[in-house]
């Protein structure tokens, strides 16, 4: 791999985690790029998505390393906020690579109803091994306590920090963390304890590896932004998107809620990527004002990386034969295989429509400049998409 010359390196599995957390640097002022090769331009954060959710252990693991051994400066290694991937083979392998002796894991993302309490994910109040993640056809999450998924692809020691560790203070809870080895899991609920996590990382320097996702993220901005010497770049002032593709390779019930109702608010049908003809019927709704909202059906069999191909191919073929302005992508396969068919080398994360989706300008390709907005499956309100095609024809206006 290129070396990556910047401050700060953050390593996702995927691309929408890989967006959702990089764009907290680029709300700061920072300068913020998702490279797929070596980055085509001077950064101060640049994010790297291994693509390593959906396969073997080893090979995530072997990916991580490779992607630490090229990077330079601070490492944020994000994981899912749902756990799903390869966690325990993933922290293992950067806590090798860079020679740490502890990884502090926190997944909270509080903003989107992800919290961390006595060592259980929760999600929207309810433990996550008791949500349809926990039915999820790729990567069920069926473990009680966070360390028990972890521990299922590493045998380092892994240890539970409370949430009264945390509240009380930066001081204690460095102390606490100071005596361990291995992965600790670190309870927090709000901001504020995120906050007190991030604060006791910065103290411990070098001896430890933050984990965790655009929460954890968020809270340790503050800290590693100088006071100077950052690149920042202010978005251009966008013009309204007329021509808008939506898809949407999740099957998360949520992505599907929200991509009908999309549709239902614009009286725009869904089109089945999966079948013949879809690149007529698409180009046909862009011709008459309507986004093309291109779908997978609920009972389709192909696996998460075939959808993306599929979707990607079809989508490639309509913006060869209509304009487009915009796309608004769910799900982390289908984002990356669409841009990365498109030519992009990359996204400059500029801005956020709302918490989990975040909004970039593609970076090379046939259709560099124009704007793209991501989103993991499983995240946003029931009006998410309609909030986001709002948000490019406004020209970028919530």
């Amino acid at each position: 791999m290129h070396p990556i010359i910047a401050p700060i390196t953050i390593l996702a599995d995927d691309l929408t985690g890989a967006a959702d957390t990089g764009v907290q640097f680029a709300l700061a002022g920072m300068t913020t790029v998702i490279a797929f090769g070596p980055p085509s331009e001077d950064a101060s954060v640049v994010v790297i998505d291994t693509d390593s959710r959906s396969v073997s252990p080893r090979a995530a693991g072997l990916r991580v390393s490779r992607a630490i051994a090229a990077s330079r400066g601070q490492v944020y290694k994000k994981i899912d906020s749902t756990l799903r991937g390869n966690v325990g083979a993933e922290v293992a392998a950067a806590l090798r690579a860079l020679g740490r002796p502890l990884a502090i894991v926190c997944p909270t993302f509080a903003a989107t109803g992800r919290v961390t309490r006595g060592g259980v994910l929760h999600v929207d109040g309810v433990p996550v091994h008791l949500t349809p993640l926990a039915r999820d056809p790729v990567h069920p999450i069926n473990s009680p306590t966070i360390a028990a998924a972890i521990a299922r692809q590493t045998t380092l020691p892994i240890a539970n920090v409370s949430l009264a560790d945390v509240r009380g203070g930066t001081d204690r809870l460095v102390r606490r963390l100071r005596g361990l080895i291995g992965i600790s899991v670190v309870d927090a609920e709000t901001d504020d304890d995120l906050a007190i996590v991030a604060a006791a990382i910065d103290a411990l320097g070098d001896r430890a590896l933050p984990v965790g996702s655009a929460g954890l993220a968020a809270a340790l901005v503050a800290l590693w932004r100088p006071s100077g010497g950052m690149n920042s770049r202010t978005a251009d002032p966008r013009r309204p998107a007329r021509t808008i593709i939506v898809a949407r390779g999740s099957q998360n019930p949520v992505s599907r809620s929200q991509t009908a109702a999309l549709a239902a608010q614009l009286g725009s049908g869904e089109i089945d990527g999966l079948v013949r003809g879809a690149v007529d019927v698409a180009v046909a709704a862009l011709a008459n004002g309507k986004p093309a909202i291109i779908v997978t059906p609920e009972d389709t069999r192909r696996s998460a990386s075939a959808i993306a191909r599929r979707l990607a191919s079809v989508i490639g073929h309509v913006t060869r034969r209509a304009p487009v302005d915009g796309f608004i992508l769910t799900g982390g396969d289908t984002a990356r295989a669409v841009l990365i068919h498109l030519g992009a080398r990359g996204l400059r994360l500029e801005s956020e429509v709302a918490p989990g989706v975040p909004v970039g300008e593609v970076i090379g390709g046939a259709l560099a400049g124009r704007t793209a907005i991501t989103k993991a499956g499983g995240f946003g309100a029931p009006t998410a998409l309609v909030d986001a095609w709002s948000y490019l024809a406004r020209g970028g206006k919530a």
